[in-house]
Formats: structure tokens, C-alpha cells, sequence
């Protein structure tokens, strides 16, 4: 599947609504390359986890993406098992990247503190498993996610 590209604004998401397999790429400002959502079914696996839990997954998606506060804390508050968690992280990074690190990170600290770990861990599955990044680029590509998620000391 093809994805459009907007010139110096990098990779946009051309295909939210399209599934099961599209490819999702991130601004270049993280300096991150493009994630599948196919990736050895995670996406799928994902997809299958929030339909049990009664969650409409993409329309979820798009409306976090778009700035839904609403929307963005039901993706925080949804539990996955492993092969669901490694989806749901590659989601999340694309929230963060779509919403920017700050507005990202103001919606982590309203979150319960066990709740922001998770999300951390979460953020990391989605760095090693979507974007073949190493998890301890998390700090570097989103500090104030990153310090959101950790616990006060």
C-alpha cells in the first residue's frame, strides 16, 4: 500500500482506516522510520484484544490522534496481554508523534502512577518491536513522555 508524502513535513498516515496491513510512518522529527502495523500479526493480535474488551480500536485511534482527550485516555486505560502490547505500543507512538511530545506527556501525568510505568513499557514495545529502534532511545526521542512516565522522586 502506497503512503503519500507531504514534502518536508515527512511521512503522514495515509491509511487509518485500512486494514489489516498498512504501514505507518512517523515525522521525521523523532527520526523515526516508518512502523508496520502487519508486523508478524501484532497489529492484528491487537485488533482482536481491544474487539474483546469492546473497544472500536481505529475510531479510538483517530479521534487521539486528532486531540480527543477522551479517546486518548480510553487508549491509556486499555490492558493487553503481550502479543496485543507490542501493537498497542507501535499505536502509541504514532498517537505521541501525531500529538506531540508535550500534549503527549501532559495527558501521561493525569494518568494514575502504575498506569504512566505501563505506558513507558508500552512506548518501549512499540520502539524495539514497530520502529527497530533501541528502547533507550525513548529519552532522547521523547523526553517529556519519557520524564511523564517516570515515577516522582
Amino acid at each position: 500500500m502506497s503512503i503519500a508524502r507531504f514534502g518536508f513535513l515527512g511521512l503522514l498516515v495515509t491509511a487509518i482506516s485500512m486494514m489489516p496491513s498498512f504501514h505507518v510512518c512517523l515525522l521525521p522529527s523523532a527520526s523515526l522510520p516508518p512502523l508496520s502495523f502487519d508486523k508478524d500479526g501484532l497489529w492484528e493480535e491487537t485488533l482482536q484484544q481491544a474487539k474483546d474488551t469492546g473497544i472500536d480500536y481505529l475510531p479510538l485511534v483517530r479521534s487521539a490522534r486528532k486531540g480527543d482527550a477522551k479517546s486518548l485516555n480510553q487508549l491509556f486505560a486499555m490492558r493487553v496481554d503481550a502479543a496485543g502490547a507490542l501493537g498497542h505500543g507501535i499505536v502509541l507512538l504514532h498517537v505521541l508523534q501525531a500529538r506531540g511530545d508535550h500534549a503527549f506527556a501532559e495527558a501521561i501525568l493525569r494518568r494514575p502512577r502504575g498506569e504512566r510505568h505501563l505506558l513507558r513499557e508500552l512506548l518501549k514495545c512499540g520502539l524495539d518491536y514497530g520502529a527497530g529502534l533501541d528502547q533507550k532511545n525513548l529519552p532522547d526521542l521523547f523526553p517529556e513522555s519519557f520524564r511523564a512516565t517516570q515515577d516522582p522522586s
